[in-house]
């Protein structure tokens, strides 16, 4: 008996799925496709709802703001690095941390951050966290990003973790969850 060379439909059905998903994953890997996602989490214990956006590094570092409400003091620019800590977050602390960001090449700002772990896939990660007035007015800045945002951290004098972010979707997501949790932003007001 013949062997026979022709598709079976059964075979052709999946052969046009697995196309399908392939330019599927082509389309999203795109550099049309938004480097900024965004995160809500509902707290029905006290009525706030926590927005987060964040963006990821090739170096495997997270640059994310966050906010509860509309101060000041709810609103955070988080730097999550890749570097594994096991209770070094207090010494780091001590020695005063800054996030430092630059926005397409221009001058650089420092803020004032704290230092904490986060587990990661099981793994604790250093991270840094700034909040404050002028951290909104990053923020903003971060937003209206046209190319890219450099973020690294600054620990007793020296400059740590260095990781660039994309710009791509950064205004939109931003200003949405700025207005989510009704803080007083100049984004959307051009």
């Amino acid at each position: 008996m013949a062997t026979r060379w022709y598709l079976q439909p059964t075979t052709g059905v999946a052969m046009l799925k697995c196309f399908a998903l392939s330019g599927f994953f082509l389309l999203a890997a795109s550099p049309v496709a938004a480097q900024w996602m965004a995160s809500e989490n509902d707290n029905p214990f006290d009525k706030k709802t926590e927005r987060f956006v964040f963006s990821l590094a090739s170096s495997g570092a997270v640059l994310g703001v966050r906010c509860e409400g509309p101060d000041a003091d709810t609103v955070a620019i988080v730097f999550g690095t890749n570097e594994r800590t096991d209770g070094a977050a207090a010494l780091v602390n001590a020695l005063k941390p800054n996030i430092s960001v630059i926005i397409d090449g221009g001058g650089r700002t420092d803020l004032e951050a704290e230092a904490d772990s986060v587990e990661v896939a099981g793994v604790n990660r250093l991270r840094f966290v700034a909040r404050g007035k002028s951290t909104v007015t990053l923020i903003e800045r971060i937003a209206a990003a046209k190319r890219r945002i450099s973020v690294a951290s600054v620990v007793g004098g020296q400059t740590f973790h260095v990781s660039h972010f994309g710009a791509s979707g950064s205004r939109q997501r931003i200003g949405a969850a700025l207005k989510g949790c009704g803080v007083a932003t100049t984004l959307g007001k051009d």
